[in-house]
């Protein structure tokens, strides 16, 4: 049988895929953009700022020479004061000679005291600065970093017998027994004069300019004077 040929349809669907809306938000964003700089009315443009630089005036009490002119006469009068540790040494001049372990060590000796009264002249002025700590309070002062300085001494001492017993070629319990001595006896006086000093400066304005650099030179010629007497009194 003849008859006209069939034709069958198909329908064939295709999905997209479905966009959240995160990504609808993002993409209208960015079509925004583009819109925006594709618009003849806005046009974007950048400034620059121009940055100028002014020389800054110092204060004519903080120039070089006004610094200069207020360290120096410290500086010259301490000169002539460290100049008694010369004297010193001279005088017990047979002790050293016949003890030369003395000397290798007098540098240890006054740099511990060096240290010690340093830390406490520097947290002295800081809380002077700061109104912690007022003259009127001056003993209660003293008393707590003699305490301190107590307590520091007995253990720098303590450690410093085997440093030097052990560890120095030649030298006898007796001359590492004096010499623990001397340090414990200095690191004691420069917490005490490093109080002293600070506040006495303090209640003339001058407690942050002179205290370091007088209590150094102090703690160095005291230092010194100790040691040869501490060590004369045991070694001789």
């Amino acid at each position: 049988m003849g008859g006209a040929p069939r034709t069958e349809h198909v329908e064939i669907t295709v999905k997209a895929p479905r966009l959240g809306c995160d990504a609808i938000e993002l993409l209208g964003q960015k079509h925004a953009r583009s819109e925006l700089y594709r618009s003849d009315s806005v046009t974007p443009s950048l400034t620059s700022t121009a940055l100028s630089f002014e020389p800054i005036e110092e204060p004519e009490s903080d120039t070089i020479l006004a610094n200069v002119g207020h360290r120096l006469p410290w500086l010259l009068a301490l000169m002539m004061v460290q100049s008694v540790s010369g004297y010193v040494v001279a005088r017990y001049e047979s002790l050293i000679q016949q003890h030369v372990i003395i000397a290798s060590f007098l540098t240890m000796l006054v740099g511990g005291g060096g240290n010690s009264s340093g830390q406490t002249v520097a947290e002295l002025v800081r809380r002077l600065r700061t109104g912690e700590v007022t003259s009127a309070i001056f003993w209660h002062v003293l008393a707590k970093e003699s305490a301190i300085g107590l307590l520091l001494s007995i253990g720098l001492g303590l450690a410093a017998f085997p440093r030097i017993y052990l560890m120095q070629k030649g030298a006898t319990s007796l001359d590492a027994f004096a010499i623990s001595l001397s340090y414990t006896v200095i690191i004691l006086m420069a917490n005490a004069l490093g109080v002293c000093i600070t506040m006495l400066l303090h209640t003339f304005g001058r407690a942050a300019v002179g205290a370091p650099p007088v209590v150094q030179v102090l703690v160095d010629v005291l230092g010194i004077s100790l040691s040869c007497v501490i060590c004369s009194a045991i070694l001789e």
